[in-house]
C-alpha cells in the first residue's frame, strides 16, 4: 500500500445497511400511480452500467414513509443478491428509497463517496465480493460485507482521484456510446438493405429471368417427387387468408409463396430435455443461435449417438436445411453450412427446403422485416412462434437466377457489416479495459 494510505473496513466508512422490500400487491394498493415522492429504488432500477432509473418505479410520498430508509445524496448502492450481486453499482445524486437486495453505504467525512464508489468498480471489490460469496447461495450478508476493506488516502488524494476518474470515465461513457451507436447504424443499414433487397428493390431486374411462376411450377413437381418418395407430406396448414400484395408491391414477376410450400417439412427438436454427457453429439438449442452470426459450437451439450439417432428420425438437421428459433429470442435465422452431426431441441424449429438452390436466399427472407413482422409470438406468459405460424409464413419469391444476385449482394452487405461490428466490439472491450487499468492504478496509489 501506498505511503501515507491506510486500509480500513466499509463498516468503517460510514453507515451501511439494507432497505425494504414492497410486494407487487402493496405497489398496486399504496403506491401505483402517484407522481408525488421520494423514488423508491429496486435491484431492477438500477443498471449495470451503473446508472440509477430514479423515475422507473415507484414513489413514497411523505404520508408513507415509515418503515422505509432513506439514503441521502451522494451514497454508493451495491446489489448484494441474485445474479446482479456485486455488479449492479451506482452512485446516488438526490435522496431515495431502497429495496431489500441492496445495501447502502453512506461514507462520513474524512471518506469521498465518489472515492467508495470507484473503489466499488474495480478488481479488488469483485475479489472480495466473489469471496464472501464462495459457497453461499443467493449472496451476501451484511455484516460480511462489512468486513470489506479498501485503501483509503489523504482527503486531497481523494479527491484528485476521483476528479482523474470523473474525467476519464466521462471521456470513456462518450466512447462507447458512439462506438455502440455507430455499431447500431451499421446494423440498421443492413437491415434497411436486406428487406429492400426481398423487397426487389435493391438489384435490378432482368428481363431474360424465368418468371417466379415458373418457379413455383418447379417447386410443386420437387414436391410431388419428394412425396412420392416418403420424404415429404402434404401440407399441414390451409392457405394463406391475408394478402400481402396490399402490404408490400413486389416486382412484377415476383410471387408471394407459403413458406410451407416451398419445404419438404418444416418441424421442431425433441420436446423434452434430454440426458446429457461428457462428449458425445451436439445438442444445438436457441443459445447456439444467438451466440454469433452462424451456429456457435463454442458452449454445448451433448446427446448419446444412440438418443441422436432416435432425435433424427423426427427432425434431421442436414447442411443446406434452415434453423429458426421459436422460444425465447424468436426468430433467429441461421443456415446449417456444417457437415457436424447434431440435434436440436423444441424450442429451434427446422426448415428442409424442397430444393436446396433455395435455400441461401430463404434464409435472408426470413431475417427480412418485411416477413420477421408477419410473426407473431403467441403465449400469455412464455411466448411462443407455433410451426403452424411458421409453415404460413408469406415469402416474397423472385426468379432463381435473381435470387442468386441478391444472395451475393447481400452476402458481401452482410460480410462487412459484421467487419464493421467486431471493430466496434473490440473497441469497446478495450474502453472497458481501459476502465479496468485506471481503476487498478488509482486504488494502488500509481494514478
Amino acid at each position: 500500500m501506498k505511503k501515507g494510505w491506510k486500509s480500513i473496513s466499509f463498516g468503517e466508512v460510514g453507515r451501511v445497511f439494507n432497505g425494504n422490500s414492497i410486494s407487487e400487491a402493496e405497489k398496486q394498493a399504496h403506491f401505483e400511480g402517484i407522481e408525488d415522492g421520494v423514488p423508491y429504488i429496486g435491484t431492477k432500477d438500477v443498471s449495470f452500467e451503473h446508472q440509477i432509473a430514479y423515475e422507473s418505479g415507484v414513489k413514497i410520498p411523505d404520508d408513507k414513509r415509515d418503515g422505509f430508509k432513506l439514503v441521502p445524496a451522494n451514497a454508493v448502492l451495491v446489489c448484494a443478491e441474485g445474479g446482479s450481486a456485486g455488479r449492479k453499482i451506482a452512485h446516488t445524486d438526490r435522496n431515495i428509497y431502497f429495496g431489500n437486495k441492496l445495501f447502502a453505504v453512506c461514507p462520513s467525512p474524512p471518506v469521498n463517496s465518489r472515492f467508495v464508489f470507484y473503489y466499488c468498480l474495480g478488481d479488488d471489490f469483485i475479489k472480495q465480493f466473489k469471496g464472501a460469496m464462495a459457497g453461499l447461495i443467493g449472496g451476501v450478508s451484511i455484516n460480511k460485507f462489512k468486513d470489506f476493506r479498501l485503501p483509503v488516502p489523504p482527503p486531497a488524494e481523494q479527491q484528485r482521484i476521483v476528479g482523474l476518474l470523473d474525467q476519464a470515465f466521462e471521456g470513456v461513457a462518450t466512447a462507447k456510446a458512439n462506438a455502440k451507436k455507430n455499431l447500431q447504424n451499421a446494423r440498421a443499414l443492413f437491415e434497411s438493405l436486406l428487406n429492400a433487397a426481398i423487397q426487389g428493390e435493391l438489384i435490378p431486374q432482368d428481363s431474360r429471368d424465368d418468371s417466379a411462376a415458373e418457379l413455383i411450377v418447379q417447386i410443386q413437381k420437387a414436391r410431388k417427387v419428394a412425396i412420392a418418395q416418403g420424404r415429404a407430406k402434404a401440407e399441414k396448414s390451409e392457405p394463406l387468408e391475408r394478402k400481402m400484395d396490399g402490404v408490400v408491391k413486389l416486382p412484377r414477376n415476383w410471387k408471394w409463396e407459403q413458406l410451407e410450400s416451398m419445404t419438404v417439412g418444416i418441424s421442431d427438436g425433441v420436446h423434452k430435455k434430454p440426458h446429457y454427457v461428457p462428449t458425445g453429439i451436439p445438442f444445438i438449442t436457441v443459445k447456439n443461435l444467438t451466440a454469433g452470426p452462424s451456429i456457435s459450437f463454442d458452449e454445448l451439450n451433448y446427446v448419446t449417438r444412440k438418443d441422436h439417432e432416435e432425435f433424427i428420425k423426427r427432425t434431421h438437421p442436414e447442411k443446406g436445411d434452415i434453423l429458426i428459433t421459436k422460444d425465447g429470442t424468436i426468430g433467429v435465422v441461421r443456415l446449417i453450412d456444417t457437415d457436424i452431426e447434431f440435434s436440436i431441441f423444441v424450442s429451434v424449429a427446422l426448415i428442409k427446403p424442397v430444393m436446396r438452390e433455395l435455400a441461401p436466399y430463404l434464409v435472408y427472407a426470413l431475417r427480412a422485416s418485411c416477413v420477421q413482422s408477419q410473426i407473431v409470438p403467441q403465449g400469455a406468459a412464455l411466448k411462443h412462434l407455433y410451426l403452424i405460424d411458421l409453415r404460413r409464413l408469406a415469402i416474397p419469391l423472385p426468379p432463381l437466377k435473381e435470387q442468386k444476385r441478391i444472395v451475393a449482394a447481400l452476402g458481401a452487405l452482410d460480410e462487412e457489416t459484421q467487419r464493421l461490428a467486431r471493430l466496434y466490439e473490440q473497441k469497446l472491450a478495450a474502453l472497458e479495459a481501459l476502465k479496468k487499468s485506471l481503476l487498478h492504478q488509482a486504488f494502488s496509489g500509481q494514478l
